[in-house]
């Protein structure tokens, strides 16, 4: 076992060299800050707040960057250009160059969204992926947890890590949240000062209201699963979505995560009060949910549908410890909460806020209390709605600075004043191991 660990460190790092040779050399490239690149999930989904951010800016208007979606994906890059927006092959000759002449990088975790080892020099905005109930990046308390391990282990842990894992010190230039405690709680777990926190929303929060720019570029199966809810609620049903988040227990034992859905008993409720659950699982998690085939009104969605989409046709929310419950708060409608495994989930990863005071609905920690909590909501949804209404607001007012749909307005704007006053001169060096 121990072997097996070593010769796997050492194969990693003699891969690693002319990484590490690459990223050092394009610090040398003259960038243009004209040219903004985008990017999500590692280069494979079209998905999140670089989506929205990039469609906004991407629109013909005057003074606006040039913006192109970078992507391992060929059918992502084909699908945008069929839009008419500007997309590259990450791998591809335009996509190499592209990414060596941006000036400024656009990602919502780390800059390997775009390319990591071609990213030196530029600008890099993360606009993260949600705003952390969970403690996060430097905030990790776990000791057997990699971030932990990797700024607070021993010496020779360090060292291994800066040189198989750099990207994980990777520091940004900027990175944007939505309110006052995600401000406070991004300057600690980035080690960022509070004048590279940009306070603006999430650009993918602006396709909670709709407005029609936020559709574009939509691909099949979201288009096809939107019209599916506008159909249901047009036949008189109610609309839950159910969105519980990854485990970090997944990845420390490497298990499944079997997910512990009363599937049975809720469609019992849920076809005697007319209404159906879409679950969709978090698509890093290693997570597993059986019986929805089965039924008449639980769906599992797939994998890459882009929720921010499916959330305004949906009438409440339930989930665990995943940040969607934030965003959906915007929206003032029913949030449950089930968290069968609240002390298993602890050991692994501690939370910024006491939960059951940053949690505005109802809390079930067990399949049957689930299944009460979904009948009292539909049996008298606007009591269900008015119930909560305060708690609801007291949260809103921690986590939103704003109520609108124009966080991709700010955001962009934000990022253009930091360009235009010298952006990236002065600051970081983007690592900190």
């Amino acid at each position: 076992m121990i072997a097996a660990v070593i010769i796997n460190t050492i194969s990693k790092l003699l891969r690693r060299g002319p990484f590490h040779a690459v990223y050092l050399a394009t610090h040398l490239m003259p960038r243009r800050k004209d040219l903004w690149v985008f990017g999500s999930w590692q280069g494979r989904r079209f998905a999140d707040n670089a989506r929205y951010l990039f469609l906004y800016c991407a629109q013909n208007v005057p003074g606006r960057p040039r913006c192109v979606w970078i992507s391992t994906n060929k059918s992502i890059v084909v699908q945008l250009r069929e839009e008419g927006l500007a997309a590259h092959y990450k791998w591809s000759v335009k996509g190499l160059w592209t990414a060596l002449r941006a000036g400024v990088y656009v990602f919502d975790f780390r800059s390997s969204d775009v390319s990591y080892a071609l990213s030196g020099g530029a600008i890099r905005v993360n606009l993260w992926h949600g705003v952390p109930l969970k403690r996060i990046e430097r905030d990790i308390e776990d000791p057997k947890h990699p971030h932990n391990k990797a700024r607070y282990g021993s010496l020779p842990a360090r060292m291994i890590y800066s040189l198989v894992d750099p990207q994980i010190y990777e520091r940004a230039d900027y990175i944007v949240a939505t309110g006052p405690d995600p401000d406070r709680f991004f300057q600690t777990a980035f080690a960022m000062r509070q004048d590279q926190v940009m306070v603006t929303g999430y650009p993918r929060n602006d396709a909670l209201f709709g407005d029609p720019w936020t559709r574009k570029a939509s691909g099949t199966i979201d288009e096809t699963i939107r019209k599916q809810l506008q159909r249901d609620r047009e036949n008189g049903y109610r609309i839950i979505g159910y969105f519980p988040t990854w485990r970090d227990v997944t990845m420390v034992r490497g298990s499944l995560f079997q997910v512990p859905l009363p599937i049975e008993e809720l469609e019992q409720v849920l076809e005697a009060h007319r209404a159906k659950l879409y679950c969709k699982l978090h698509q890093q998690s290693n997570a597993v949910l059986t019986g929805a085939d089965e039924s008449n009104h639980v769906e599992l969605l797939p994998s890459q549908v882009d929720i921010y989409q499916q959330l305004p046709l949906m009438d409440a929310l339930i989930t665990d410890y995943s940040s969607v419950y934030f965003d959906f708060l915007l929206l003032d409608r029913p949030v449950l909460f089930y968290a069968p495994d609240l002390e298993e989930y602890r050991k692994y990863r501690t939370f910024y806020y006491d939960y059951d005071e940053a949690t505005p609905g109802p809390k079930a920690f067990t399949g049957e209390a689930l299944v009460e909590a979904v009948r009292e909501t539909l049996a008298d949804y606007v009591g269900a709605c008015e119930r909560w209404a305060a708690d609801r607001e007291r949260v809103r007012q921690m986590v939103h600075s704003f109520v609108d749909a124009s966080s991709s307005e700010r955001c962009l704007q934000e990022i253009q004043q930091h360009l235009s006053n010298g952006a990236g001169r002065g600051h970081s060096s983007h690592h900190d191991g």
